[in-house]
């Protein structure tokens, strides 16, 4: 925690519930935001709620966006890949 208030930070942001920095950070009068991102739909609310509490919401929308073509060239890509290397399996 010692490292954590050494950085004097303006907002701590935890993925889970931390009593024990929560409550080190609201004694220094550091801001504390939980932002979950356990499955794809978190992330992308994560994502948007980060960029937004840093003042630059344009950045994550951004980002989102990257993270959300990124996830579809790979999936086009497996689907071409699994399609043209399929082959039926011999008889034993």
């Amino acid at each position: 925690m010692e490292r954590i208030l050494a950085l004097d930070p303006d907002l701590v942001l935890l993925s889970s519930a931390i009593a024990k920095v929560e409550r080190a950070c609201a004694a220094a009068g550091i801001r504390v935001e939980r932002v979950v991102m356990e499955g794809m739909q978190d992330v992308r609310r994560g994502v948007t709620e980060v960029a937004a509490l840093l003042g630059c919401p344009e950045r994550g929308t951004a980002l989102v966006a990257e993270i959300d073509e990124g996830l579809d060239a790979y999936a086009a890509s497996r689907t071409a890949d699994n399609t043209a290397s399929w082959r039926p399996c011999a008889a034993a």
